[in-house]
């Protein structure tokens, strides 16, 4: 029998949640007998000596990062909770001597991003089975298994949906690229504009494709605070959030940007003490929405900011989140819709990957926390990097395993205390396979 992509999809999620309420019932009987050691996993990786890296989580849980193979390639993984074994990574590129990385992950478990071999640079989409297309990169994807990225044919924009490349035009310069999209299908990227020594980003809307005539608000909307600008993330109600430059050029320091996606223009987030320069890297998708990023206070520290409404003033201002005890450093990466905030802390000046004994934070209820505060007792792992959370508060990010040394991704599952009394095994089942039906069903009915 051959299953459509969304019944593949349907019937995986009822194994996963029926596997998921079998573990939470043989919790509450006995708390130490689930796999990934309770409420952390080590994903392992794909044989190779340098190890795996968490990158993306879905709402489901699914993961996808970076693996190094035992040949010495590194290679995009996919792991899905309840279906694949602790330790037993999904090669994507299934062992072609190749280089790849993902730059999208959706709620189906298909993953976007680009490879590198003896074809050159090229797009993939895995939706269970691996589509390139060649001489082009792709990053962003949404829920329909819609990729954006960039032609390198001749260096402009695209949306590729595993068989049909359509262009997406420029800001009247040479070159623009698409990061991003939503299940809305608006898109950003970031383009040239005019003489080439400018890069704007855009946001666009309603099958609209960039030009030169893009304004501030519409369909096709030209973003930036004076200068060069950035994007870093998209939510689903089409806020855009990034860094840019107050003025042409790069004289000027850097600073966190807000498109609010009403029309009213772009907004300077500012930075913290108007000091040094700042960044905006994610937002969450909240009515109220929140942001959080990185900012300068002084020549030798800077702290993760979350840029968030007061709920007496309603007036949005950035707040410092300061840093954990003894590091000068923090950076927010992750904020879900609960507002729980992941990030690391350093001891010095932001490294570009995990660097033994610098530490991953939480942040949640105005405390900033060690995240290896809440690994289980003997869990035999260093918790280096906190990069992304989902709305089941899962983190992802890289490990050390203190007995070996071996650095690969993890999967951490933060719990807030809860001291209501634990309902008996039977009943966490029924309700549970009840509730798996029903999310199911929704979502079938949802992708049709």
């Amino acid at each position: 029998m051959t299953y459509s992509l969304a019944n593949r999809t349907a019937l995986r999620r009822v194994a996963r949640c029926l596997a998921g309420f079998a573990a939470a019932a043989l919790l509450c009987a006995n708390p130490v007998s689930l796999p990934c050691d309770q409420n952390v996993c080590d994903l392992g990786n794909l044989g190779g000596t340098q190890g795996s890296n968490a990158l993306f989580i879905n709402s489901l849980g699914d993961v996808a990062g970076t693996s190094y193979t035992g040949d010495g390639y590194e290679h995009t993984f996919l792991f899905v909770p309840g279906l694949s074994d602790i330790g037993t990574l999904t090669d994507l590129d299934d062992g072609l001597p190749v280089n790849s990385s993902p730059k999208g992950l959706n709620l189906s478990g298909e993953v976007s991003g680009l490879q590198s071999g003896s074809s050159g640079l090229q797009a993939f989409l895995y939706n269970g089975t691996l589509l390139t297309n060649g001489l082009s990169q792709g990053f962003g994807l949404n829920d329909s298994g819609m990729v954006v990225g960039v032609s390198l044919t001749n260096g402009q924009a695209i949306s590729w949906n595993g068989s049909t490349v359509n262009p997406l035009g420029k800001l009247g310069g040479t070159s623009s690229q698409a990061d991003f999209i939503n299940n809305a299908g608006q898109i950003v990227g970031i383009s040239n504009v005019g003489s080439d020594n400018e890069s704007d980003a855009f946001l666009l809307q309603n099958g609209t494709t960039l030009s030169s005539t893009c304004v501030s608000a519409g369909t096709c909307v030209d973003i930036t605070i004076g200068g060069n600008a950035t994007p870093n993330a998209l939510n689903s109600n089409g806020l855009v959030v990034g860094e840019g430059y107050t003025s042409p050029g790069t004289s000027s320091k850097e600073q966190a940007f807000l498109y609010p996606g009403t029309g009213t223009g772009t907004q300077n987030l500012g930075t913290l003490d108007d000091y040094g320069a700042s960044d905006a890297l994610a937002i969450n998708n909240n009515a109220n929405y929140e942001v959080v990023g990185y900012s300068d206070v002084s020549a030798s520290s800077g702290h993760a900011f979350l840029y968030a409404e007061d709920p007496t003033t309603h007036v949005y201002s950035m707040q410092d989140l300061g840093s954990l005890d003894g590091l000068a450093y923090s950076e927010a990466e992750g904020i879900n819709d609960s507002g729980v905030i992941v990030g690391t802390a350093y001891s010095s000046a932001i490294p570009t990957s995990a660097v033994v004994g610098e530490v991953p934070f939480i942040y949640i209820n105005g405390t900033m926390t060690d995240l290896n505060d809440y690994l289980p007792a003997g869990s035999g792992l260093i918790l280096l990097t906190a990069t992304g959370i989902n709305n089941s508060n899962e983190i992802i990010g890289q490990a050390e395993e203190a007995s070996t040394g071996a650095i690969d991704g993890y999967v951490l599952t933060y719990t807030e205390t809860d001291s209501s009394p634990e309902p008996s095994t039977m009943v966490l089942t029924v309700l549970g396979v009840l509730l798996c039906g029903f999310i199911v069903h929704r979502r079938a009915l949802h992708r049709e």
